[in-house]
């Protein structure tokens, strides 16, 4: 038992109820900021992510909600597996940057983090990214005479060791506090290089860039590979410095000189380096109480967060979907493929602590009809690596949205190095199958054309496309071939020639395993003997709209939000076929939309 000031208690209490439900959400870069528009993540790249083309790199979607637009110039370059697997976009020194619409001068954020991940190829690499219309910006720059440098206001802090390690990746974060006398610190891998005092003038913007310093005339352009790139509009504070270095750290294997906590992603540990997020405290004003990162499990409300200490989780990159169906307890019929496991641990990495209970919730968007009475929570308290001799937790509640929450769960089973998983007692109703993103019929005078996509595939064999004319016989039309395993976003495609047909006729898939497992997806009703309309779906849409014109010549013309602002500009756009095309729109805040084309136009609402 801890010997606690019952008053701090009560005040930590207070700020913890406030910070809640301040932060729900938090789908940021390792759970810190909102992916909304709505938090101070001002901006987010990352080469995972929203990158068109790879030779060259044509668009790289902001990730931060606030529509930040993206200006690529010269040919760099995507490199599938630069940096641990992970991919980066190659400058080669050359003219090659990417200028965004984001100012980031001190007249506009005063306070600024810019965390970056890099790896330069030569020494005198150029300059990473900054801000620079002629005066001393801000920016990180490695050049002739100007070693290892961040720009002060008035001249250069010089010689900053680690920054800049030729042919190695570095985490770098730079915490701007203007005009605070040793107020602005520059972090690499976790530990503080340089504390300075800046004093930066507010100056007209030239607006911030990646993979370039300079004004025009003389300009330093970076030799080398950047992953990921984070702007948040305020200095962040220390707890959440520490978890998107963890999340940084695992992601893109570079180990972390000071505050590394979160050791599971490493190969020893059994790689569990995907969709890192963490939540934790330093004292009462360096907080993370509630985090989700880029995946789909958030943690939440601990109970007992003391100074100092941290709890992270990560995934092993399995399969999202129930297909293990032996490694379970008595009662459960199958669970995800997909396991995640969590440190729990001081700021030290030196003792294992206790958060306290913590609510765990489950976004299941995609993965087809959930009861929450089916789910199981399993969690592998005994820490043996297997599953099926632990007790299934039940009690998960519907939050809404596709999101199941398991409430209060122990600490005391939620441990340092504990593996935890979800699971189905009932493979009917809870199928948790493929992660079908859609599946949509439309018809065209006599025939329908059927479009489908997966999020992610594991062990599947094909889809059975089936056909009903009084929605209860359902015949078989054809067969298409899935692609077995795949992480990857895969478009499907088929058309009904439906000759002879006329009326209201019902469509649906049937997904079948290499086990021979299967499952339906849900149905979709056309009218065959129409003329063909303009499509979207879905509608509500959370990161994907999908668009079906009604002939190769009709084409995207604008995206317009309620104030008349064309939001289209920016917005990765995928040509899929002739007639359908997929617009990426996770950068969108929510509202609704008005599609425009050269033939129509349509609603769209983004939730």
């Amino acid at each position: 038992m801890r010997n606690k000031d019952q008053l701090a208690k009560s005040a930590f209490c207070v700020l913890s109820i406030f910070i809640s439900f301040a932060g729900i959400g938090q789908t940021g870069p390792g759970g810190v900021g909102t992916t909304d528009g709505t938090s101070t993540l001002r901006y987010w790249v990352s080469a995972s992510k929203g990158v068109t083309g790879a030779t060259p790199v044509t668009a790289w979607s902001d990730l931060s909600g606030y529509n930040i637009t993206n200006s690529i110039q010269g040919s760099p370059q995507l490199i599938a597996s630069g940096l641990n697997g992970s991919p980066v976009v190659r400058f080669n020194g050359s003219g090659q940057k990417i200028t965004t619409s984001l100012s980031i001068n001190a007249s506009t954020f005063p306070n600024l983090t810019v965390i970056a991940v890099y790896q330069p190829r030569i020494d005198n690499a150029g300059g990473v990214w900054g801000e620079d219309n002629g005066g001393w910006d801000r920016f990180l720059l490695d050049a002739n005479g100007l070693n290892s440098i961040v720009s002060n206001g008035t001249g250069p802090t010089s010689n900053i060791p680690n920054i800049f390690p030729v042919g190695a990746g570095v985490i770098t974060s730079i915490i701007f506090q203007e005009n605070i006398t040793n107020g602005t610190t520059v972090n690499a891998n976790g530990t503080t290089q340089s504390t300075f005092t800046t004093n930066h003038n507010p100056q007209t913007s030239n607006n911030f860039g990646l993979a370039s310093i300079g004004d025009g005339t003389s300009n330093y352009n970076f030799d080398g590979d950047i992953a990921e790139m984070i702007v948040f509009g305020t200095n962040i504070n220390a707890a959440q410095r520490i978890i998107i270095d963890n999340y940084l750290s695992a992601k893109y294997g570079i180990p972390l000189t000071s505050g590394g906590i979160y050791t599971q992603g490493q190969t020893a540990n059994g790689g569990f380096a995907f969709d890192v997020a963490g939540i934790g405290r330093i004292d009462a004003s360096n907080i993370n109480l509630d985090a989700q990162g880029s995946g789909m499990v958030e943690i939440r409300n601990p109970s007992d967060l003391n100074d100092n200490e941290f709890l992270f989780w990560g995934n092993d990159g399995g399969a999202a979907k129930a297909s293990n169906t032996t490694d379970v307890p008595a009662g459960v019929q199958a669970r995800f493929g997909r396991v995640w496991r969590v440190n729990e641990r001081n700021t030290a990495n030196t003792a294992d602590v206790d958060v306290g209970n913590v609510d765990i919730r489950f976004d299941l968007t995609g993965l087809g009809s959930v009861a929450a009475s089916d789910l199981r929570l399993l969690i592998d308290a005994n820490n043996n690596g297997i599953f099926n001799d632990e007790v299934p937790i039940s009690g998960a509640t519907d939050m809404g949205s596709n999101v199941y929450q398991f409430t209060a769960v122990p600490g005391t089973s939620l441990a340092n190095n504990s593996r935890f998983t979800i699971a189905t007692v009932n493979t009917t109703t809870t199928p948790l199958p493929v992660k079908l993103l859609f599946f949509n019929a439309v018809a065209n005078n006599n025939s329908v054309e059927l479009r489908w996509a997966t999020a992610s595939e594991d062990n599947s064999d094909y889809f059975d496309v089936q056909r009903s004319l009084n929605g209860t016989a359902w015949e078989s039309l054809t067969e298409i071939k899935a692609a077995g395993n795949s992480t990857n976003t895969l478009n499907y495609n088929t058309t009904d020639r439906a000759n002879g047909i006329t009326g209201d006729v019902d469509y649906r898939l049937r997904q079948v395993d290499l086990d021979g497992n299967s499952i339906y997806s849900g149905i979709q009703k056309v009218t065959i003997g129409g003329n063909k309309q303009l499509h979207v779906f879905p509608s509500p849409a959370q990161s994907v709209v999908y668009i079906q014109t009604t002939s190769p010549i009709e084409k995207i013309a604008g995206l317009f939000n309620m104030a008349g602002q064309n939001m289209l500009p920016g917005l990765r756009i995928t040509t899929i076929g002739d007639e359908f095309y997929s617009i990426d729109v996770n950068g969108l805040p929510k509202g609704t939309y008005l599609l425009k084309t050269t033939k129509g136009a349509t609603k769209i609402i983004k939730e």
